[in-house]
Order: structure tokens, then sequence, then C-alpha cells
């Protein structure tokens, strides 16, 4: 009962493991089904879209790095005040 009989009983004792992602299922918040593209873009509304879409990411990005840095310089002036002067 060496080895033989360790690998013969890993081999039967076998079970099917299933993952946790196998028990999901796709969840759509549609009320009538499915989305269906009806309207195709062309090539050129296509590259106008994509335009489009890049600006309104790099105006947001600027907006956040606007507010990120005011918000830390104004974290660290309160903190330099109640560190030196309270």
């Amino acid at each position: 009962m060496g080895i033989e009989g360790m690998q013969a009983s890993l081999r039967n004792n076998k079970r099917d493991r299933k993952s946790i992602f196998d028990n999901k299922k796709e969840i759509t918040d549609a009320t009538f089904g499915e989305f269906i593209d009806h309207k195709k873009m062309t090539e050129y509304e296509f590259h106008e879209f994509q335009k489009k879409l890049k600006k309104e990411n790099a105006e947001r990005q600027k907006k956040f790095l606007i507010k990120s840095v005011l918000s830390v310089s104004l974290f660290i002036a309160v903190a330099i005040y109640f560190l030196f002067f309270y």
C-alpha cells in the first residue's frame, strides 16, 4: 500500500471542483431584453466620436488633477498650521 495505493485513493476520490466564477450569471438591467444597435456608425462618425471621448477624458483628468493638487496643498497647509502655530 505504498505510492500506488495513495495514487489510487486520490484518483477514486477525485471530484469536480467548481470555481466561484462558474456560478455567476450574466446580469442584464434591460427591461425589454437585449439592446440591438440598429444604427451603425460610419467610419468618419466613429473617428469623430473617439476624438470627442478623448477630449472629454482629458478635460476630466485636468479637473481631477487640479482638485487633487488643491486638496493636498490645503491639507498640508492645515497640518503645518496645527504643527507650528497652534
